[in-house]
């Protein structure tokens, strides 16, 4: 369920550009990847969707292969 709600995350961004400019600013704005991937999860759940951030490499990976 969890990488679900990763994929949704996606999909949400795509469709909400504001929300994907925000995100892409992480790039900017952090210098530890582990620090963009914590704002990344709070953008998420600001937006109503619940992931950890295990859940979001997961699905990463999977989303790799």
């Amino acid at each position: 369920m969890a990488k679900e709600a990763v994929a949704a995350f996606y999909a949400f961004l795509e469709r909400t550009p504001e929300v994907k400019k925000e995100a892409l600013s992480l790039q900017d704005r952090f210098e530890e990847q582990e620090d963009r991937i914590d704002e990344l999860i709070r953008i998420a759940e600001r937006n109503g969707f619940s992931f950890t951030e295990h859940d979001f490499v997961q699905f990463l990976y999977e989303r790799s292969i």
